[in-house]
């Protein structure tokens, strides 16, 4: 009989010692649990801030492209509208040294006509009087 109530109090108290056992397993995997559970958020919070860091470095890279794309465009078109003008100066220009060089030729040519007929006249004048 005692041996069957020791058995039974070894089984009592072994139960027992199981189920603080349990219950402390049981705290220590919460505990575990919280903590990882916290670590995750931590982590995910970071990685989060990071998301909206690259985000608005995306924006305000994209926005200085554009800038620097419109920059570019108006550069280009300043440059060709330039080049245009140059382009227009340089035929007036052109049209400027044509028309004086014709000036020029006409009266090069006029006076050269000039002393050539005034030749040919003391010429004939001389031969007339011979």
């Amino acid at each position: 009989l005692e041996r069957v109530l020791s058995v039974d109090q070894l089984s009592g108290q072994s139960r027992c010692l199981q189920e603080q056992n349990a219950v402390g397993v049981e705290k220590a995997l919460q505990d575990c649990e919280k903590r990882l559970r916290d670590e995750y958020e931590t982590k995910l919070e970071k990685n989060y801030r990071l998301i909206d860091e690259l985000i608005a470095e995306k924006k305000a890279l994209t926005e200085q492209c554009d800038k620097l794309v419109a920059d570019m465009r108006q550069i280009s078109e300043k440059a060709l509208a330039k080049q245009k003008l140059m382009e227009e100066n340089h035929k007036v220009e052109l049209k400027k040294a044509e028309a004086k060089a014709a000036a020029a030729e006409k009266i090069k040519r006029e006076r050269w006509e000039a002393a050539k007929t005034k030749s040919i006249k003391v010429s004939k004048s001389i031969a007339m009087r011979h």
